[in-house]
This record gives structure tokens, sequence and C-alpha cells, in this order.
């Protein structure tokens, strides 16, 4: 028996601008021929400074080789014919049994304490047990978007997880035992390697000017950034759990066997929808599976022996080929997982818009939030883009696959119509706050030509004192106004400058008293 971990776990700084890379797909593929050939001595001279995990192989997937292929597509129904992988990068890593032997120390104190301890103490042992036979090692597949996958084996003496006396069959506590375990473990191993391998080489990436001036780019804003982190506690997304059982396991012989395949079967997918029907055809059929929701189980028969086995194999081959027949359910789970990961992120960064919009603190400025979502809406689409024209190169097995995973997990019916409708909501969030600002700007204006009106009514009404008091003063002046009727000049000379002052003041405060009303006149419905 084999408990594979499988983890989506967010990586900073690595999106990719597609439409470049749509636009001119040779100088693409050239770029990364080019950063393949130079991060070799880059893995030797920084990664493997790093005493905790090791690399063992590096491999860039979106080389010009990838695409080379002889003839036109689909000369072979049962492959993929992608244009491209999805991921770009692929990293095997391993552990010594020193280093992973603390870490499932670690790992056990981390679990729940509703997990018998005993039970814990037992399945670590199991594990140490397994992998002295078998190093540990990781498969890290980097995506875009932001989205890396965690692949890991974990061997299990099948036999062993019975606790029951005589002809009893109890699995319980140890098979919750080893599911917590393998949670709290993987989440361990992938800080780590995210850490000490994926952040110095993503960092070495995004100097490369030929790349990052090109075809990566930040994510998000730095503040944006800085509240994603607040927002998750781990880079871990979540783990799935799968146990695959193995041909040569003796435990599965006789009625026995079945009985113990019934017991683990029952307990395992207790909570998955449909949970009788999915124990009978397991129970009964040894090429059944099991993929509905983070608990999986696959049959003696369900997949090949080399296929999902040791990480090692599932390096991807120089000709894009990808798995094959029976073992087409477990790569469909592969692209299920990166894509609901990402539009899982994507929902959450949209959604971090919108409450920062809606606020209303002032602590960010409506500029920076429409950068925000401008990149969250490109790379919304550009996944939207990616995910159906994918679809169309995917082999039948695994497309049908995939479309029934994500149609279980509801991308389509939830996650995605949350996406877009989040999107509608920020913009028009955002077109809300740009109006106050132009209302807000507006008023602004306004008070600056009172106030420019203001200082003008008391210049005038000045002049035309400083005129007055002149002209009865000059005699040659004088004679010219001796006609008028009003001789308004001679009477605001003939005044006190405070009544003047006090002239000017009633009569702005009468313009101000006019501004108000008609203000509020055109804000009235």
């Amino acid at each position: 028996m084999k408990l594979k971990l499988l983890a989506p776990f967010a990586v900073e700084g690595f999106v990719l601008q597609a439409s470049r890379i749509m636009h001119a797909p040779d100088a693409y593929e050239q770029c990364w021929d080019d950063i393949a050939d130079a991060v070799g001595d880059r893995c030797e001279r920084v990664l493997s400074q790093r005493k905790d995990c090791r690399i063992e192989a590096v491999q860039f997937t979106h080389g010009a080789r990838f695409s080379n292929r002889v003839g036109s597509r689909y000369r072979e129904i049962d492959t993929h014919t992608l244009p491209r992988p999805m991921h770009m990068i692929e990293l095997l890593t391993s552990w010594s049994e020193e280093q992973f032997r603390s870490h499932l120390a670690a790992a056990r104190q981390a679990c729940p304490q509703s997990c018998v301890t005993a039970q814990l103490e037992r399945i670590e042992q199991l594990l140490i047990d397994a992998i002295q036979q078998q190093p540990p090692r990781a498969l890290v597949r980097v995506y875009d978007h932001g989205v890396a996958l965690f692949d890991m084996d974990l061997p299990v003496a099948a036999e062993q997880l019975n606790t029951g006396q005589g002809d009893t069959v109890d699995v319980k506590d140890a098979l919750d035992a080893l599911q917590q375990l393998g949670i709290a473990l993987a989440e361990i191993l992938i800080e780590q390697v995210n850490e000490q391998l994926l952040e110095p080489l993503l960092r070495w990436l995004r100097q490369q000017r030929e790349l990052a001036g090109q075809y990566l780019r930040d994510f998000q804003t730095a503040a944006g950034a800085r509240a994603e982190r607040h927002l998750q506690q781990s880079c871990t997304m979540w783990v799935t759990r799968w146990l695959i059982m193995h041909r040569d396991d003796t435990v599965l012989d006789g009625p026995r066997g079945k009985a113990f395949r019934k017991a683990v079967v029952e307990h395992w997918l207790k909570d998955v929808a449909g949970q009788g029907r999915a124990v009978r055809e397991c129970t009964d059929n040894p090429a059944a599976y099991s993929m509905q929701w983070l608990n999986y189980y696959f049959g003696e028969e369900a997949c090949s022996e080399s296929y999902p086995a040791h990480p090692a194999s599932l390096l991807t081959p120089a000709n894009g080929t990808q798995a094959r027949g029976s073992d087409a359910p477990y790569e469909a789970m592969l692209i299920a997982q990166y894509y609901y990961a990402a539009f899982d992120r994507l929902q959450s960064k949209i959604s971090r818009i919108l409450t920062i919009s809606v606020a209303g603190e002032g602590r960010e400025h409506v500029s920076t939030v429409k950068a925000d979502l401008d990149r969250a809406v490109r790379d919304a689409t550009m996944l939207k883009v990616e995910f159906e024209e994918n679809d169309k190169y995917y082999s039948r097995t695994v497309r049908n696959a995939v479309n029934s995973i994500l149609k279980n997990w509801g991308l389509t019916r939830r996650l995605r119509p949350q996406i877009d409708q989040r999107i509608e909501e920020c913009i028009q969030r955002l077109n809300e706050l740009h109006s106050r600002a132009v209302e807000r700007s507006s008023v602004y204006t306004d008070l600056i030509l009172i106030a420019i009106g203001i200082t003008g009514v008391f210049e005038v009404l000045l002049f035309l004192s400083m005129y007055g008091r002149t002209m009865s003063a000059d005699a040659d002046l004088a004679v010219y106004d001796r006609t008028s009727v009003f001789n308004i000049a001679n009477w605001i000379g003939a005044s006190s400058t405070d009544v003047i002052l006090f002239a000017g003041s009633v009569f702005s405060i009468g313009l101000v008293l006019l501004y108000v009303f008609f203000r509020m006149s055109r804000s009235r419905v």
C-alpha cells in the first residue's frame, strides 16, 4: 500500500505574460532554453548549499523540444497534444533519513489532539522503516498564476494498519493517524522546499532581464502581496491524500483480504457523497477508484505499477508524452488540482480587493486598488482562455475525467461564476469610488473658485475706495463726476475701511449661501 500526498501551494512573484507567449512562442521557447542552460550552475552553486533538502534534478518544460513533434497532432489518441505543458519547472527533491526522521517527529507534534498518540507513534515508525528501503523524494511542479504542486509517495505496510484482534479488522485509528501525519508532514516539507529551493530559484529567474522584462511580471503590488500573506497563514492550500493498493499486498488475499479492503475503503471514504455505492464498487472491483474530495482511493488494478509510482518517473519526457490508458485518472487529477487552485487563488485575490474597496478606511488609493483589480482581471481572463484552449488537446479519457472531477468540485457551477460576480462588484465599487473622487475634486474646485471670487470682491471694493478718495482730492478728476446723479465713487471713498470690509464680508457670505443652495438643489432626485 502507498500513501500519495498531492498538495497545491502558493509561490509568489511567478506569473507569466501569457499574451506575449502566444504572440511569439518561438522566442519564448528559446528564452527558456537559454535559462535552462544557465540555471544548472545556479543550482550547484547556490541551491546545493541548503543542507536540509536537496535538488536531484531541475527540468524546464517550456523548451522548444516539447513542441518539436513529427507530423500533425493526434497521431496517438491516448496521449496529450498540448502546445506546451502547463507547468514550467519540475524539481526533484530528496531528504536524508535523519532529516526525514526529524520532520516526521515535528509532524507528529503538529497533529490534532483527537488522534490517538499510540497510533501516531506506530505509523511514524512504519514510515521510518519503509524509507530505509526507498529514500524519501518529492516532485515539485511550478505552474503559472503563482501555483505549484507538491507530489510525494509514502510506502505503508498494509498489514500493519489492522489493530483488531483475531479475525476482527479495525483500521479506523490507524487510518486517521496516517492521514493527519501525512497532512502535517506535507505542510512542513512544502514550507521548507518553498523557502530553501523555490524562492531562491524564482528570485534568480526574476533577475534575468531577458525573462523578467518580457515574460515574467509581479503578480500584484507590494501592498497586495503583504495583505495576501497576512490572510494566508501557510503557503500550502490543501493536501489531498491517496491510498493506492499494491497487487503484491498479501493482506488482500482471500476473504480476510476482502474484509480488510472493505474496512479501509469504508473508513477512508466516509465523507464522500454516495459513500455506500463507492464502497461497494471499490471493495468488489480491484480496478475501481474514487476521486471525489480530498480522500482518494485506487484499487490494486486501478493504475499501472509504474504510474503513479515513485516521483522520479513523473518527470515530463522530452517529447512531452503524458500518462496512458489506466493512468488517465491520476493525470486528470493533476490537471484538476492545478486549475482549481489557480481559480481559488484568483477568487481570494479579487475578494481581498473588494474588501479593501468596501472598507472605506482610506488606506489604499483608488489607483492602487484599480491596478490590483486590472491585474486580477487579466489573470482571470488568461486562465479561462488557457483552460478552454487546453481542453481541446487532452486525450479523451483525461478530458472526460477532468470535466467529471471539476464538475463534482463545482468549478464551473460555483467558483468561476463567483469570480465573475466579484469582478463585476469590484468594478462597480471602483466606479463608485471614482465618482466620489470626481465629486470631491469638483467640491475642492468650487471652493477654490469661491475663495478667488471672495478675494476679487474685496479687491474691487478696496480699489473703488482708493479711487473715490483719490478723485475727491484731485480737482482735475472731481470735475468730471459733479454732474453724476449717483456719485457712487465719492460715496465709497467717503466710507470708512471697516464699513467697506463689512460690506464685502456680507456679500461673500451671500455668495457662499447661494453656492450651498445650488449644490443642495443639484444633489436632490
